[in-house]
């Protein structure tokens, strides 16, 4: 079986430390990358294969649709999801648009698993 890789981007170390835990626990064969911006996000997307991405919308220097935009680029086929505070209905609107998941923080247990459990 190959291990598969999820991308985690959040500038919130926090956020990024409590999705890392929830895969870990359910989903022990899926490898989880973190990456604190958009940059770093990137940079870590030239050494590494992402099956799943999930991206906070508020970040500094990139918001999350700006990095999904250059991310899917070398990605087409990620299942990708967007994390905003709150349930923006903008941002929820255009993930929608985008195909992309909505996550609303903070974040829920069976919000994370469930991205998982339908693939």
């Amino acid at each position: 079986m190959t291990c598969e890789t999820v991308l985690v981007v959040d500038n919130n170390k926090f956020a990024r430390t409590v999705v890392r835990a929830i895969i870990n626990s359910t989903f022990p064969n899926i490898q989880v990358i973190e990456a604190e911006n958009g940059i770093d996000a990137i940079n870590k997307s030239k050494t590494n294969t992402f099956d799943w991405m999930i991206i906070d919308y508020d970040m500094p220097g990139m918001n999350g649709f700006d990095l999904i935009h250059q991310l899917k680029l070398n990605y087409p086929d990620a299942i990708i999801s967007i994390l905003s505070m709150g349930h923006e209905e903008a941002i929820c609107s255009k993930a929608k648009s985008l195909g992309i998941n909505y996550l609303s923080k903070p974040i829920e247990e069976h919000s994370i698993v469930s991205l998982f459990d339908r693939n």
